[in-house]
């Protein structure tokens, strides 16, 4: 089972409007590890990204396609986060957009640390929050 079945469900059900999307899954490295190997040994799923790949990394870009990417980061690490972030997205391009999902995990951190990521976040162009 994979814990934010998101990307996928986007992936799968609206194609056509995510032609320009990258989803970018962000969470503890070893959380990480078993949602790739999750992601890769499940056939329908790799169906949705197939060139996904593993990287030999176990914090920053854990697996890597053009349509999804895993990142193994500590969410209170907002250096780690920013530098991951800006290795795979020109983040201060104006013509992209981010939207964040953050379905549990800012829910679960210390208050400062939650806050420092809103903060973070609402530092890049047109960014969301859901």
């Amino acid at each position: 089972m994979v814990s934010d079945p998101l990307p996928f469900q986007f992936l799968g059900n609206y194609s056509d409007q995510c032609h320009d999307a990258i989803f970018v899954d962000v969470d503890y490295p070893p959380l990480v590890q078993k949602k790739v190997k999750v992601v890769t040994e499940t056939e329908a799923l790799m169906e949705l990204v197939p060139d996904l790949k593993p990287t030999q990394s176990t914090v920053g870009l854990i697996a890597d396609s053009q349509k999804y990417k895993i990142l193994g980061c500590d969410l209170r690490d907002i250096p780690l986060l920013d530098k991951t972030i800006r290795s795979i997205a020109d983040v201060d391009n104006t013509s992209l957009a981010f939207l964040f999902v953050a379905e549990v995990s800012v829910a679960y951190m210390e208050k400062d640390a939650a806050n420092a990521v809103f903060q973070w976040a609402a530092s890049l162009n047109d960014c969301m929050w859901s």
